[in-house]
């Protein structure tokens, strides 16, 4: 299994065992604390398995580590140390004009996307030649609005927004 992942991601993991008795084995099979197990296969007989970790949010570290036990008083185990990484957010306009005549209030609207498990922040801006108001913003979702006045032509103005996942 990958020792790296980034954060949204599912990595698989697949092990074996070897053992020179007649065995029966159990084992454990965990994603640590950064990371969800799922697709967990396993086979008594010969100790082989698979399993899935899903490592919703970074940057984290997580210890994946399968236990295997032979059920007469012997076990080992492996572990992969996972780095994962951050996903910047990406924020999309949904509405909003690229002109306006001078005195006009223009409305704007934007979308973010982001794998992880993230507490937004923004900021919007009108430019050098526009006002801001009524920005009005959603930290769960990264969804947010706002207006732009244009008090005076002929300007060029950049309408911007900036979202950040609280990762960095």
């Amino acid at each position: 299994g990958s020792s790296t992942a980034n954060e949204g991601d599912t990595k698989h993991y697949t092990y074996t065992t070897t053992d020179p008795g007649t065995e029966t084995f159990t084992h454990t099979a965990s994603c640590g604390l950064n990371g969800t197990p799922s697709n967990d296969l396993f086979t008594a007989a010969t100790g082989a398995g698979s399993f899935d970790c899903a490592f919703p949010d970074g940057p984290a570290t997580s210890t994946v580590k399968v236990t295997v036990d032979d059920g007469d008083g012997g076990s080992d185990d492996d572990t992969v140390s996972v780095t994962v990484a951050n996903v910047p957010p990406t924020a999309t306009f949904t509405t909003g004009p690229n002109s306006a005549n001078e005195g006009q209030t223009k409305h704007y609207t934007y979308t973010t996307s982001d794998p992880g498990t993230e507490t937004f922040t923004h900021t919007a801006t009108c430019g050098l030649n526009g006002a801001l108001s009524n920005d009005v913003f959603a930290a769960a979702t990264g969804a947010g609005s706002f207006d732009c006045t244009f008090p005076d032509g002929p300007a060029t103005s950049t309408v911007k927004i900036t979202v950040g996942d609280g990762d960095g």
